[in-house]
């Protein structure tokens, strides 16, 4: 009797073990909890890890294109520096490089005889088993701009030689559309929301839009080439904020209400307060609930604009580099 009684005492009363369930399912649910948070901050900093690689490989690459610019003004004014807008308003930059043609594996052979012998222009997008190939002329033009459509986020680079002629990048008409520029263009990226230029001339005080600021046009035929450029980009990804407008908004309106929002609240330090409605860039003074607030509207060159119910609202992260242009520093100081 005296056994049983002491074997009794070690077991576990229903209230004990109702206890211990309930708080194992509370260790367990935390533990989940925190390997959501993990889980979500990976994913966020792998997201902004891709972000960075892709806004330097292409800043990268531009600062590699202007290291080689070729700045000497000839009497045909086929070398040129341009900075304009296209119809969509959106920023495009087209110069003319200097070209080592015993470092390309293609160019290497060409030159061998003329346009009227079917020896052709070589792009970016040409195969390299094409072998009639007009002489390069130790230079290239290269045009930098985004495509066409108020969603799209693609940026272009394009990469001819030799320079001039009737399918010249300078001539706008060559690089329009999207099918001419696929045909001579790479598409560098698919995550560009904004690309913008600015130019530093001999009359500029600092960097921006206002009057007596960096330049956003910029024609080598009228001014001298600049000095420095500013580089601008807003680079989209996975984790970054997406929304819809709620209504329609009006070209003049100072607050936008917002739907279906991903990814908020939006941290202002990447963003720095500006979000895309198709082709227009507005910025903001804050951001409650599904509010914008304190909107200006037309931001980054854009015109203000309706835009109707559900059209997409698009965050990025923006990054800016400015590239000196040292071959032209000696043509400042006189």
């Amino acid at each position: 009797m005296k056994s049983e009684r002491l074997q009794s005492s070690y077991a576990f009363t229903l209230v004990e073990l109702m206890i211990s369930m309930s708080l194992l399912s509370i260790l367990g649910l935390l533990v989940v909890q925190i390997l959501q948070n993990t889980m979500q901050t990976w994913n966020y900093a792998e997201s902004q890890r891709q972000l960075y690689e892709n806004a330097w490989a292409i800043t990268q690459k531009i600062q590699d294109d202007w290291e080689s610019l070729c700045s000497i003004k000839d009497h045909t004014k086929e070398i040129r520096l341009l900075l304009d807008f296209d119809l969509q308003n959106r920023q495009r930059l087209r110069f003319v490089s200097r070209l080592e043609e015993n470092k390309h594996s293609v160019l290497r052979n060409s030159g061998k005889d003329t346009w009227e012998k079917g020896y052709k222009d070589y792009y970016f997008t040409s195969q390299d088993a094409e072998k009639k190939l007009r002489a390069s002329g130790g230079l290239a033009e290269i045009v930098y701009l985004q495509s066409f459509g108020e969603d799209s986020s693609e940026l272009w680079r394009g990469f001819k030689t030799p320079i001039g002629g009737q399918d010249s990048f300078f001539i706008d008409q060559n690089i329009q559309t999207k099918d001419r520029l696929a045909q001579t263009s790479q598409l560098f990226s698919s995550d560009i929301l904004y690309f913008g230029v600015e130019c530093w001339g001999k009359n500029t005080r600092q960097w921006g839009e206002k009057e007596g600021n960096a330049s956003l046009v910029w024609d080598s035929e009228k001014n001298d080439f600049p000095l420095k450029i500013q580089i601008v980009l807003s680079v989209s990804g996975q984790h970054c904020p997406m929304a819809m407008l709620a209504e329609e908004i009006q070209a003049k309106q100072e607050s936008i209400l917002m739907k279906s929002e991903i990814n908020f609240p939006i941290p202002a330090e990447s963003y720095k307060n500006f979000v895309r409605i198709g082709n227009e860039w507005i910025s903001y003074r804050e951001c409650t609930g599904s509010r914008l607030l304190g909107v200006k509207r037309g931001m980054l060159g854009t015109t203000p604009k309706t835009h109707s119910a559900n059209t997409k609202m698009f965050w990025g992260v923006f990054f800016t580099t400015t590239l000196y242009l040292p071959t032209h520093y000696s043509s400042w100081k006189n």
